[in-house]
């Protein structure tokens, strides 16, 4: 059984490669449309990107969540018949003595999400896309769906080269 925070720190880390890989991807489509001047289909297209991966970034956010709340009643319950915790569970089957420098010791809620500065900008970077969708209102709605297929290429990419590793 994974730590929870090295769950949530996982999802981070994917969501941040799929983030570098789509903006690598983003590049070569972007390009060649501006070659031919065709600045409203890489303008559909770079918001499509957008879009779509702050998608991506919202529902890895979202299954952490879940992930960890799931993880905290399943705590709660077994502590409250008197069963020992799931760390303590993965420490015995580990062959390993929970200490105090295990945070999974010493806080019951064994992840706290980030609050603050990320919403805020996951929210910004929301309305900045919708804005840009409905005031520019870019003339190649087809442009928006590639740049979407984009930013699942760029989390297809990132998933397949961590798992490689």
């Amino acid at each position: 059984m994974s730590n929870p925070s090295e769950i949530s720190g996982q999802g981070r880390d994917l969501a941040r490669s799929a983030l570098i890989w789509t903006l690598a991807l983003l590049a070569l489509p972007c390009v060649a449309l501006l070659a031919f001047a065709q600045l409203d289909w890489a303008l559909a297209v770079a918001l499509g990107a957008m879009l779509g991966w702050l998608n991506i970034a919202m529902l890895a956010r979202g299954v952490s969540a879940g992930i960890s709340k799931t993880l905290e009643g399943i705590d709660a319950s077994r502590r409250e018949r008197g069963e020992p915790s799931l760390a303590e569970l993965d420490a015995q089957l580990k062959g390993t003595e929970i200490g105090a420098e295990d945070p999974r010791a010493t806080d019951p809620k064994l992840v706290e999400l980030p609050k603050g500065f990320g919403a805020l900008t996951r929210l910004g970077l929301v309305v900045a896309a919708a804005a840009g969708l409905f005031l520019l209102r870019p003339a190649q709605p087809g442009g928006i769906a590639i740049g979407v297929i984009v930013s699942l290429a760029g989390l297809a990419v990132a998933a397949m080269r961590r798992n490689s590793h």
